[in-house]
């Protein structure tokens, strides 16, 4: 009987292909936090704004969320596509990630201004407590350039 030959597998193939499962599961789950996260925060001040109530939100609120919920959408999207290597998925994936990075912008600009609006004397912890909220704001942009980057790279490489 002549001896059986194994096919050889490669193994770096095989190890970034589970990476990009993984990935693409936390954006699943990153993308529908953010798309039930911004999308409360839009409509509080939508439903603020139309029954007089006051908020501790700003016009800027409802944009963030909106942007938001787009970004989110085009990412779950895009994710989806990449998993069945659909190679429309990149440009739902870029898109969407660029929406989530002008989201943070916004954002950015927004606690400042929320900032000022809740804060009449300001002392050390308050500002702490900004500093601490504005770098997750960019700890997140980080995040969404990253996933830009990456899904760039990777349709390179395809």
């Amino acid at each position: 009987m002549p001896p059986v030959s194994t096919p050889q597998v490669n193994k770096s193939n095989n190890n970034s292909d589970s990476f990009e499962k993984i990935f693409l599961i936390l954006l699943f789950l990153i993308t529908i936090t953010q798309f039930s996260t911004f999308g409360y925060q839009s409509v509080t001040y939508i439903l603020g704004a139309i029954f007089n109530v006051a908020v501790i939100s700003t016009p800027l609120d409802a944009v963030i969320g909106l942007v938001a919920m787009g970004g989110s959408a085009l990412v779950f999207a895009g994710a989806a596509m990449q998993w069945r290597k659909m190679p429309s998925a990149i440009k739902f994936i870029s898109i969407g990630a660029l929406l989530f990075i002008l989201k943070n912008v916004f954002d950015l600009i927004n606690e400042t201004i929320l900032f000022n609006m809740e804060n009449v004397i300001v002392n050390m912890d308050q500002i702490q407590a900004l500093a601490g909220i504005l770098g997750e704001q960019f700890f997140q942009m980080a995040f969404w350039i990253l996933v830009f980057f990456y899904f760039k790279h990777t349709n390179k490489l395809s």
